[in-house]
C-alpha cells in the first residue's frame, strides 16, 4: 500500500506543477487504452481517481499542495472496498513561509473482499502506533503495538473462537541513572515473556526470549495441561 501512495504522490505533484490554472483535467490510460488515472481540480485542490484495467476503481481521494487530505478509498479489482485511509486535513490549504500543514496519516481500516473488517491501523504524527487484525467472524486475530521507530515490540494473537493463541514481547527496557551531575538513560536487555496456547485455552508453551533467542526454562504442555517437555537454554 505504501508503494501505491508513493506512486500517486508523484502523480499529484506533477499535476500541481503542470496545471497551475484555475481548473484542470488530466487523464492517463493503460496500454490497452483503458482509463488508468483521472485528476480533476481547481487551483491546488484536486480529486484523483485510479482504475483497474477492467474499469473498476482502484483508489480515489483528494490532495492539496501534494498532500493527501481526508479519506482515501481503495478497492479490490472485483469492486469491493479494500481499505480507507484517513489523512489529517487541518489547515492544509494555508501556506505560510513556504510551509505546508501536516496532511499526515491518522488511521486506516482494511476490509476482506467479502466486506468484513480485516484490520484497523492507528497512527500518531504520521507514525504507525498499532494494528488490530480481525478474523472474518469479527473476533480479534492479532494486536501489534509499535515503538516510535515503527518496530513491533508486542504482538498478541487469538484463535477465531476468541481464545488466546500467542503472546510475544520484543520491547527493550530503558533505565535512567545518575552519572555525576547528569542523568543518563540506558537500554537494558531483559528476558521477555513468550507464551503459546492450544485452541482449547490450555497453555502449550511457556518461556522467555532475550534479544530474539530462547533463554531460561521452556515448558511445553499437551491439550489437557499436562507437562510433556522441559528445555533449558
Amino acid at each position: 500500500m505504501k508503494q501505491k501512495i508513493l506512486f500517486f504522490i508523484l502523480i499529484c505533484l506533477s499535476a500541481n506543477t503542470a496545471f497551475a490554472q484555475k481548473e484542470y483535467y488530466r487523464m492517463s490510460r493503460w496500454d490497452d487504452g483503458a482509463k488508468r488515472t483521472e485528476v480533476v481540480g481547481s487551483g491546488n485542490d484536486s480529486l484523483l481517481t485510479g482504475y483497474y484495467q477492467n474499469g473498476n476503481r482502484s483508489e480515489e481521494g483528494r490532495y492539496m499542495y501534494g498532500k493527501f487530505i481526508g479519506a482515501w478509498n481503495y478497492w479490490y479489482p472485483s469492486g469491493s472496498k479494500q481499505m480507507t485511509m484517513y489523512f489529517d486535513s487541518l489547515n492544509i490549504s494555508t501556506i505560510k513561509n513556504d510551509k505546508v500543514s501536516k496532511g499526515m496519516l491518522i488511521r486506516a481500516v482494511g476490509y476482506y473482499e467479502t466486506g468484513e473488517i480485516q484490520r484497523y491501523e492507528s497512527y500518531a504524527e504520521g507514525k504507525h502506533v498499532a494494528t488490530t487484525a480481525f478474523h472474518k467472524n469479527g473476533h480479534v486475530e492479532s494486536l501489534t503495538i509499535y515503538d516510535t521507530n515503527e518496530n513491533a515490540y508486542q504482538q498478541t494473537t487469538w484463535y477465531d473462537n476468541g481464545n488466546m493463541k500467542e503472546l510475544a514481547m520484543f520491547t527493550k527496557s530503558f533505565k535512567t541513572v545518575k552519572e555525576g551531575k547528569k542523568e543518563v538513560t540506558r537500554m537494558e536487555m531483559l528476558p521477555l515473556p513468550y507464551k503459546v496456547w492450544h485452541e482449547n485455552g490450555q497453555v502449550a508453551t511457556n518461556g522467555q526470549v532475550d534479544n530474539g533467542k530462547k533463554v531460561g526454562t521452556w515448558r511445553n504442555y499437551d491439550t489437557d495441561g499436562n507437562l510433556i517437555k522441559t528445555d533449558e537454554f
